[in-house]
């Protein structure tokens, strides 16, 4: 059946019964393909957790990794500067977890 996105709970991976992605792209269900974007201001765009590093904004660097390292890389990024440092980290380990788990099916 391929991979499915799950409405209820927002993921591609929590199992439930969800709406194949091939179908959300043919029918362009979140009207997200065609959408004019505003551009986004001041902490929206730039919050300070992920510029704390003078001349380096944290998206630069992880737009060259793939999504689960990208992330994990963020988390780390932020640790300490947001909210829970201790979540920030324990959801780093997450999705590096993730892509080990990806790696090792892949092989």
């Amino acid at each position: 059946m391929g991979k499915v996105y799950c409405k209820k709970h927002e993921s591609y991976r929590c199992g439930c019964e969800g709406i194949p992605l091939a179908e959300i792209a043919a029918n362009n269900m979140y009207g997200i393909l065609n959408k004019e974007v505003e551009p986004l201001e001041g902490n929206i765009n730039k919050p300070s957790y992920y510029n704390w590093i003078p001349g380096i904004e944290c998206k630069e660097v992880t737009r060259h990794f793939n999504y689960n390292k990208g992330c994990a890389i963020k988390y780390i990024w932020r640790a300490g500067r947001k909210a829970n440092e201790i979540e920030d980290l324990k959801k780093a380990i997450n999705y590096l977890q993730d892509e080990i788990k990806r790696v090792e099916e892949d092989k």
